[in-house]
């Protein structure tokens, strides 16, 4: 009897361990991919009073969308901000993460040092034992200089994109300032029909941080006969070409796909809805999250984002959050469309704090009961012998 009676308390052991461990979604955590992700990022000749744009690539382990938010830290630490406080991962994908490195004005010339710490954050906005612990550090080396540099532009690649008749004429750049000031350069985009005539021409003026890439996506309203055009785009000396075409009204291949789309109830029973969709048609689409909440089959919410312009393989990140009393079980369904026209859609459940959560714990009731089953069938053969 003193065996199974430690039979039992082993039991009640593994139940509670278990239950515990569904009821901590970030106990498990991730970790940064450091063959995917920066080590370190170096700003050499920084002017002071100057402001420079970097970005951060990291990748992480998850199998789903996880989240997290970065920290900086040591002695030029007031120096470094970020756009966001938190970020979202996705799985084998890295997430470039910008962030300005303000240099003060009265600072000295000389090497400067700082860390930016990536904590892991829970994804329902629950309290775990992961929450706020440090997963990676990324060294920021800075080198102050008083030498003023102006080394002009690097023009990366140019798309301008097949269009529909009515629509607009939308076209992507990436552009890098490769000198330490900030600059107000001037872009030049034209375009020309098959015989070599100037029938369209614009000119942006777009403001740049020291040494900042930065990705443009510009679109203009001018209607174009159906046919072939060829586009140039110049900023300083460099330039680059690209082709596109007009077609006909409703030819272009309309869809894409919710890739991701997460509830996070956080404290004050506010709701925060995220949903990341994928363009995977073949034009520019002027995007708009709608959905439904439901509870007990009624509908009891309902919302409707701004529209975002996504361009054809590009993602697109909608978010909506509203505060209310929780009760029990909801439902959501969420749709993107683009006019009258819906290009994805997708549901999930969520419940408020004193809702058991069956679904999301199938492998742990079903772990439980051959436990349960395992222990029965034991003790029942130790009484027969």
């Amino acid at each position: 009897m003193v065996d199974e009676k430690k039979i039992l308390l082993l039991l009640v052991f593994v139940i509670g361990a278990v239950v515990f461990v569904s009821f901590s979604p970030g106990l498990t955590g991730y970790s940064i991919l450091q063959e995917k992700s920066d080590e370190s990022v170096l700003v050499e000749n920084a002017l002071p009073g100057s402001t420079i744009r970097a970005e951060l690539n990291l990748a992480t382990n998850t199998d789903s969308l996880s989240y997290g938010k970065l920290l900086a830290t040591g002695e030029a630490s007031s120096w470094i901000s970020f756009i966001s406080e938190e970020y979202a991962f996705f799985p084998d994908m890295p997430t470039e993460i910008p962030i300005y490195i303000s240099i003060p004005k009265d600072i000295e010339e000389g090497e400067y040092e700082a860390k930016i710490a990536v904590l892991a954050v829970s994804k329902d906005g629950e309290k775990s034992l992961l929450e706020d612990q440090i997963i990676s550090y990324i060294s920021i080396h800075i080198i102050v200089s008083n030498k003023e540099e102006r080394n002009g532009f690097a023009l990366e690649n140019f798309t301008v994109y097949t269009t529909e008749q009515s629509g607009n004429i939308y076209f992507q750049t990436e552009i890098k300032n490769k000198g330490n000031t900030i600059e107000k350069p001037e872009i030049i985009f034209s375009a020309y029909d098959t015989e070599g005539i100037l029938v369209l021409e614009k000119t942006l003026t777009p403001s740049f941080l020291a040494y900042e890439e930065k990705e443009l996506v510009s679109s203009f309203a001018e209607k174009l006969p159906l046919g072939k055009y060829y586009a140039k785009l110049q900023i300083g000396e460099e330039s680059k070409s690209a082709s596109f075409s007009i077609v006909e009204d409703n030819s272009l291949k309309r869809k894409g796909e919710i890739v991701y789309l997460e509830n996070k109830i956080k404290k004050d029973n506010l709701v925060h809805i995220e949903v990341y969709f994928k363009n995977s048609g073949e034009g520019i689409e002027h995007a708009t999250l709608s959905g439904e909440i439901f509870h007990n089959d009624e509908v009891v919410g309902t919302f409707q984002t701004e529209a975002q312009n996504i361009l054809p393989g590009d993602y697109g990140i909608f978010k909506y959050s509203y505060a209310e009393a929780l009760d029990g079980a909801y439902s959501l369904n969420a749709e993107i469309h683009s006019g009258n026209i819906v290009l994805a859609e997708s549901n999930t459940e969520f419940y408020s704090s004193n809702a058991i959560r069956l679904e999301s714990n199938v492998v742990i009731i079903i772990s439980l009961v051959m436990l349960l089953l395992l222990v029965s069938h034991f003790m029942l053969s130790r009484r027969k012998q």
